[in-house]
């Protein structure tokens, strides 16, 4: 593995910058503690061991493998609910046998045809018994915490079905606002149900259905909406590529056939797409990032952002302009606001993509800031 390394130019300094590509050989492992107890993965800022499940991901990506792709021969083909197959292409064409091979719905194990997790997944009769974590728990809470629950759904339908199924409970609790437009009123839901619906399609592909105990869960509160699907980003992709529309696809079956019924139009334009209707709606940019479990979470504001909130960050941001790096401290003195108010809005600019940390490590107190490229090229 050889680092790509290079003398850069970066505000009036020289720089020295290596660049280490993912390894084609992972899982990597410490050696003192073995393959099984020694392999270790980012999680946000530190490390975490990483369990077998994780393992056996990692092992598939270095082998070009997909776990939905994997043939299952404990399982037949009278397994899948054909009738929900045909229901769901019916309005782009109908399937004949060997369009069930070529999606992978099917696959063929010694010499005979058997369902793929894939296929259990979207179209399983008995999915429960194989997969009893693969469902969208919804639901909606009073406030801004997980205290007080006001309604609750769980959605057992096949995958593709369970989309518009999530989005009819979601608008449940959604109103109607009115927009002028000209002359004319127009009605219109009063959060993004488009940004919404791309979070909830992106955590059904992305999700990792290896892993137990973690179900697919939408959670509701009177200023977000949360988003969260099992697993973490998958190898060699961060919050940031995402930010910027690169994306890897974990579950290839149901990639592919989301797209060929058109329940996506693009591999890796969804988060684009989130963060668009997000800005048509005039919210705060949608926050990605991983969390324990482990999971990926999703977080959609619905309350506009205030003017006054705006004109702070944007100050904020402009007083990095024409300087190097900030501290919280430096900040704070300029800003007038308590160093907590001010690491608030730092680590709010951070995840979504202005500000870069600069620090030895995470609880450095000398820690500073300076501006991304993005934010650079908005100011």
């Amino acid at each position: 593995m050889l680092p790509n390394i290079e003398i850069v130019n970066w505000r009036n300094k020289h720089l020295i910058r290596i660049e280490v590509y993912s390894s084609p050989n992972i899982p990597h492992y410490l050696k003192k503690q073995g393959p099984e107890n020694g392999v270790y993965v980012r999680l946000g800022s530190s490390n975490r061991q990483a369990d077998q499940s994780i393992i056996q991901e990692l092992k598939r990506i270095a082998d070009r493998q997909a776990f939905d792709e994997m043939p299952q021969p404990k399982c037949s083909v009278k397994d899948i609910d054909f009738e929900a197959v045909q229901k769901l292409f019916s309005p782009k064409r109908k399937l004949i046998k060997k369009d069930l091979e070529n999606l992978k719905i099917i696959d063929w194990y010694q010499k005979k045809l058997v369902p793929t997790v894939g296929g259990i997944l979207l179209f399983g009769k008995n999915r429960d018994q194989m997969f009893p974590d693969a469902w969208i728990q919804y639901a909606r809470f009073h406030g801004n915490e997980k205290k007080d629950l006001l309604d609750q759904l769980d959605i057992r339908e096949h995958l593709p079905f369970a989309v518009d199924q999530a989005v009819d409970f979601l608008k449940k609790h959604a109103l109607l606002e009115g927009k002028i437009e000209y002359i004319r009123r127009e009605d219109r839901w009063n959060i993004p149900i488009e940004a919404i619906r791309e979070g909830i399609i992106n955590a059904i592909i992305h999700a990792d259905y290896s892993l137990q105990g973690i179900a697919i869960k939408i959670a509701v509160f009177d200023d977000r909406i949360e988003i969260s699907n099992p697993g973490l980003f998958v190898n060699g992709i961060t919050a940031e590529d995402i930010h910027d529309g690169t994306s890897k696809i974990r579950n290839r079956v149901l990639a592919r056939i989301f797209k060929e019924v058109g329940l996506i139009e693009q591999w890796g334009t969804g988060f684009l797409k989130i963060r668009e209707s997000c800005e048509a709606y005039g919210l705060p940019n949608p926050i990605i990032e991983e969390k324990g479990g482990p999971s990926i979470r999703l977080t959609l504001f619905t309350q506009k952002k205030s003017t006054e909130s705006i004109l702070v960050d944007i100050e904020l941001l402009n007083l990095f302009k024409g300087t190097e790096c900030l501290s919280t401290k430096d900040l704070a003195a300029k800003l007038q606001l308590t160093p907590r108010a001010i690491r608030t809005r730092l680590n709010r600019l951070i995840k979504l993509g202005l500000l870069i940390p600069i620090s030895r490590n995470i609880n450095d107190p000398t820690k500073k800031y300076i501006l991304s490229n993005t934010a650079e090229e908005q100011l």
